[in-house]
């Protein structure tokens, strides 16, 4: 027979605490996020969607001037609920940008000018993944989208935008970053590099929100919806900074600032930008978009 002793020793597995720990109404557990695997062989259905999941680290933000460094593609398909109902293997390419990798890329990215040298993506099998998919999908399409058409040369086909085309704080969510939409789903991941941030991605996408609806089916919804192009030109330097943190980009080629706008909020935006941005003294330039030219005007 053990003694006292020997019983309290025996180690208590680790799922087991966690399932424990979970339960608790003051606690938390978030797992580390491993590749989504749903690959059994089966037909495909009349009603499913082909999503190319998709993320890239370049050697800066201007894709006038900077270059890819890695990039990652996972295949999904998705059926008419928003479920996804199989993984495609994940590829990931690393790319010599031919211009040295900054210190701050490489303590971000943990990518170094070593790491790249004399690589290549391989541009066929990219291409094909990303080119013949029914939806690409990013978690700021804004940034990805320019640099991924630029170096594949793919055409104006349009994005979804996890960032952007859904309201994550209806759906409870505290921020938007990838990171913080993870945790919240009950995970985390090793952060700013490609391959793990689509893993990350098409687990959130896989997540299923509190009304039954996944991410995923609230995505292709509210990339559905009408949205507006909002031009702010000639805005006074003052207002730069709230600007920014209300999510407007700055385009270089035309000199003015810009957002992508609800059609429930539009109105709103317009009179903030006319009275507090203008003081009355000009108006932006507001422009219906569909979502299929929602990541197509913008290069």
């Amino acid at each position: 027979m053990r003694s006292q002793r020997e019983v309290a020793a025996v180690p208590i597995p680790v799922e087991t605490l966690a399932r424990s720990i979970a339960r608790h109404p003051d606690y938390r557990v978030q797992r580390r996020s491993v590749d989504l695997d749903r690959r059994e062989p089966r037909l495909r259905k009349t009603g499913e969607l082909s999503v190319a999941v998709i993320d890239c680290e370049t050697t800066g933000t201007d894709p006038t001037k900077d270059r890819i460094i890695e990039l990652a593609v996972q295949r999904i398909a998705v059926d008419g609920r928003g479920a996804i109902v199989e993984t495609g293997p994940m590829r990931s390419w690393l790319e010599d940008p031919g211009m040295p990798i900054s210190a701050e890329i490489s303590r971000i990215t943990g990518i170094t000018d070593a790491d790249v040298r004399g690589l290549r993506i391989a541009d066929g099998e990219a291409y094909s993944m990303i080119a013949t998919a029914d939806i690409r999908l990013a978690h700021n399409a804004a940034f990805d989208r320019p640099f991924v058409d630029q170096r594949l040369e793919l055409g104006g086909e349009a994005w979804i935008c996890s960032l952007n085309d859904m309201d994550w704080t209806a759906h409870g969510f505290e921020c938007r970053k990838l990171g913080c939409v993870l945790g919240r789903c009950g995970g985390f991941h090793d952060a700013h590099r490609a391959a793990g941030d689509v893993s990350a991605l098409v687990n959130i996408l896989d997540h299923r929100l509190p009304g039954g609806s996944t991410v995923m089916r609230e995505l292709i919804r509210g990339a559905a919806r009408p949205t507006y192009l909002v031009e702010a030109p000639k805005t006074p330097f003052a207002a730069t900074q709230e600007l920014r943190g209300r999510g407007y980009r700055w385009d270089e080629r035309r000199k003015l600032r810009w957002r992508y706008v609800g059609e429930e909020a539009i109105d709103a935006e317009v009179e903030w930008l006319i009275n507090d941005v203008y003081a009355g003294k000009r108006e932006p330039v507001v422009e219906r978009v569909t979502w299929r030219e929602r990541y197509s005007l913008r290069e």
